[in-house]
């Protein structure tokens, strides 16, 4: 059998209007969906590039917490020695002398 003969013989005219159309929609199809893929891997991108700066804000915030953190110990430190100064030198000798 020829594989012509199962397509009934209509002009070709005929059945151009829904190839046509078959074919607009199609077209309009994938253009859509590259819409959509380029909206995706603009995103993709933006997100990407965003969280590469969040990472490096982290890193250098968890640094300065750290060098702050260090300075308030040291601080502290520094307060308790000179708290111990004026006790030893200032109030111990004025409480001895009126002991």
């Amino acid at each position: 059998m020829d594989p012509s003969s199962k397509i009934p013989a209509q002009p070709p005219n005929e059945r151009n209007p829904q190839l046509r159309s078959d074919l607009a929609e199609a077209l309009r199809s994938n253009g859509t969906l590259q819409a959509r893929v380029k909206a995706a891997e603009a995103e993709l991108v933006r997100l990407r590039a965003k969280s590469q700066s969040d990472s490096k804000t982290i890193l250098d915030l968890t640094k300065e917490r750290a060098l702050l953190a260090q300075k308030v110990r040291d601080r502290n430190e520094e307060l308790k020695g000179k708290a111990r100064f004026i006790e030893v030198i200032i109030i111990l000798p004025i409480e001895r002398a009126r002991g």
